[in-house]
């Protein structure tokens, strides 16, 4: 990632960089914003400015201070003049009264000609923060660089001399360390800016070195100019229209293994005297636990539980059998079996719609092939192409949605009225997502390619393209319905906190 703070002249940024930058943004400008690595070092300078018009300090300074305050200048202009000198000392500006006892009780002479580390004679690299705490050039360069090894509090580290509050303002570190050690440090920079800052998030795909600026701190799906769609809440993947708890509650119930529990409870019992599984795969109700797979030989009766000897030639009668016990514990594996099965089902298609999602992720690379060969075969304009790519991503965006309104399926309370309405509209997306995609897949581009009369290629490429069109056209409204209907009208039928 490459950082360019060194090339601001001094003139060219102002507050309202980040309104302009928002206005180039159209469509967006009210959502959220992309930033790159140098809108991020202009946003930085531009607060540095504030809070140093603010203060009255240096840059520096005023760089220290943000940091202790966490990059909040509404915090800043609420509490630092009600007492300037002690907040000095918080953000390690000036010693503060701790360091100044420790120091006398150590009996640290600041004065020392010597290097306060390695006992050098002092020359020309030796420098001191303003607790005049001399350290040579090698022990500046060897503390730098140890700190970068924790990149959350580097650029918070304090003063070399142990007990010394006052910390270390970014220049030094850009003074005393390597070229290739200064990259380190200026990602460490980055980092705390936009970990502690509400409004930016980086995006959550690999290589990507963007972040996007939100107001707004709440559930909101983003497209980064990667592609990648992610929450702005919890920086997963786009789970429209699930809130990020449900999410969650299904990641925790997809990893743990409840599930197998559940299909232990439905299908088999344990044995009354050793409680290994076992599971009646024959009609008898004689049932032995046997050694050979691990159990105790125990027999005994699947119906009553108990040993199996006592029944004797009163086995069909089983003196022992309590209806009423019986008749709640089948009871009670019924509704564990349907609700696995419930699951079963909804985690089944989940599970289909993400792999095809991930499969038709990859067309955006093959549609590019696509368009490159219409255009210098068939010589039509880039613009006059541009729907493919479009189909493209309304196939990737319906497959995310009905992904997703599994997950809300599977939550939502079984006697909701407002089920039929859910379940007719994910039917309509489901199946104009799968014509649109069938629509799209190679041969039938393949076939118009090889069609060399032009008035016939004109002919069908005109009706292709028109019914890719419509059909795109077609599955984001049904796309938009089933998200409106939901978002405005289900949220409140979900309950996935009880269903466990």
């Amino acid at each position: 990632m490459d950082y360019e703070e060194n090339s601001y002249d001094g003139g060219e940024y102002n507050n309202n960089y980040y309104d302009s930058l928002a206005a180039n943004c159209f469509e967006r400008q009210t959502s959220y914003t992309p930033l790159k690595s140098t809108d991020l070092a202009k946003m930085r300078i531009c607060i540095i400015e504030e809070c140093v018009e603010f203060t009255c300090l240096s840059n520096e300074e005023a760089t220290i201070i943000l940091i202790q305050y966490q990059w909040n200048m509404e915090r800043i202009r609420d509490q630092w003049y009600e007492d300037v000198d002690e907040n000095e000392k918080k953000c390690g500006l000036k010693l503060n009264s701790v360091a100044i006892k420790f120091l006398e009780e150590k009996k640290v002479n600041s004065r020392n000609n010597n290097c306060l580390i390695c006992d050098c004679s002092k020359d020309l690299t030796f420098f001191a923060l303003n607790c005049s705490h001399f350290f040579c050039g090698d022990c500046w360069a060897n503390y730098l660089e140890n700190k970068l090894d924790d990149i959350l509090t580097c650029i918070s580290s304090s003063c070399p001399q142990q007990g010394c509050n006052l910390i270390v303002p970014e220049n030094i570190y850009r003074k005393y360390l390597s070229e290739d050690k200064l990259l380190e440090f200026e990602k460490c920079i980055f980092k705390n800016f936009t970990d502690n800052n509400d409004d930016i998030k980086w995006c959550p795909a690999a290589n990507c070195d963007i972040c996007i600026r939100s107001i707004s701190h709440f559930m909101k799906e983003i497209t980064c100019d990667c592609k990648t769609v992610f929450c702005f809440k919890c920086c997963k993947e786009g789970h429209r229209p699930c809130q990020c708890e449900m999410i969650e509650a299904w990641t925790i119930k997809n990893n743990s293994e409840s599930e197998n529990v559940k299909w232990l409870q439905a299908n088999t019992k344990q044995c009354p005297q050793c409680h290994k599984y076992i599971e009646k795969n024959q009609g008898c109700n004689h049932m032995t636990c046997r050694k050979e797979a691990g159990g105790c030989g125990y027999e005994f009766c699947w119906i009553c539980m108990n040993e199996w000897k006592p029944h004797g030639t009163s086995y069909y009668e089983c003196s022992r059998f309590d209806a009423k016990k019986v008749q709640d514990q089948e009871k009670s594996k019924k509704q564990i079996k349907f609700e696995l099965e419930r699951y079963i089902w909804h985690f089944d298609r989940y599970n289909n719609h993400d792999k095809s999602l991930k499969l038709s992720q990859k067309m955006r690379i093959s549609v590019q092939d696509e368009i490159l060969k219409f255009n210098q075969i068939k010589f039509l304009p880039y613009d006059e192409l541009r729907f493919l790519e479009d189909a493209v991503e309304t196939i990737i965006k319906s497959l995310r949605t009905l992904k997703n309104t599994y997950i809300f399926g599977y939550y939502m309370k079984q006697d909701a009225k407002e089920r039929h309405l859910f379940e007719h509209n994910q039917i309509l997306l489901q199946q104009n997502a799968d014509k649109l995609h069938e629509m799209m897949e190679d041969k039938t581009k393949n076939s118009l390619l090889e069609i060399d009369n032009y008035e016939l290629f004109s002919k069908e490429w005109n009706t292709f393209k028109a019914n890719v069109i419509n059909l795109s056209t077609v599955t984001i409204k049904y796309q938009e319905n089933l998200l409106n209907d939901i978002e405005n009208k289900m949220m409140d039928l979900v309950d996935y906190k009880a269903i466990k």
